[in-house]
């Protein structure tokens, strides 16, 4: 696996709640195979900063850019999918996180905002076509 792959950009990012900006200039990059832990007082921004990324919250201002159009509708199908045919709900759970992680690193990168997860990442064909 690349280990450099980017998985989202914030650039000069913020978010604005009537006229106080919660955030406002977060730039920065994760890449695959990075931790990233955001340190700072309560009320400094952590949690808004995370809401945006994860696209609960949306940015006022700046740009983020990731391919993760999808992600919370393919994983809870994913969770119960595999719980329908028998796998356990831990199992489910950690099944799905790894298909959807999977989806996310290898998603086409259409568009230039919010782009598609990669649904079919995991799927093989092992017939031979003449």
């Amino acid at each position: 696996m690349n280990q450099n792959k980017l998985l989202v950009k914030l650039e000069n990012a913020g978010v604005q709640r009537t006229s106080k900006w919660l955030v406002k200039g977060i730039s920065f990059e994760i890449s695959q195979g990075q931790i990233v832990t955001l340190i700072g007082p309560n009320g400094s921004g952590k949690t808004t900063t995370a809401k945006m990324i994860l696209n609960i919250m949306s940015a006022d201002e700046g740009q983020i850019t990731k391919n993760t159009h999808g992600t919370g509708c393919t994983l809870s199908s994913a969770i119960t999918t595999l719980f329908s045919c028998g796998k356990s709900l831990k199992n489910a759970c950690e099944l799905g996180i790894k298909y959807v992680n999977s989806a996310i690193l290898t998603n086409p990168k259409y568009g230039k905002g919010h782009g598609p997860i990669n649904h079919i990442n995991s799927i093989s064909i092992n017939r031979k076509f003449r």
